[in-house]
C-alpha cells in the first residue's frame, strides 16, 4: 500500500494546484486518478465519491473525453 499512498499524496498535491489555478478540466482528470487509486486500494466508497467529482466538475466545463453519450 505504500505506493499507492505516496501516488494519493502527489495526486492530491496536484489537485490543489489544479484549484489554484482554476484548471477544471485537469482538476476532473486528476479526481478520476485519485479514484482509480481507492479503487486499487479496496476503497470502493471513495474511489466512487472521487470519480462521482469528475464527473460532475467535466460536465460543468465541458470536458467530456471519456464519457459515455446517451
Amino acid at each position: 500500500m505504500g505506493k499507492l499512498n505516496k501516488s494519493l499524496e502527489l495526486y492530491e498535491q496536484s489537485l490543489q494546484i489544479a484549484k489554484e489555478n482554476d484548471f477544471l478540466e485537469r482538476q476532473s482528470y486528476i479526481l478520476f486518478s485519485i479514484g482509480r487509486i481507492y479503487r486499487r486500494g479496496g476503497n470502493l466508497d471513495k474511489a466512487w465519491d472521487s470519480q462521482s467529482k469528475s464527473l460532475d466538475i467535466a460536465r460543468k466545463c465541458g470536458y467530456i473525453k471519456g464519457q459515455i453519450r446517451p
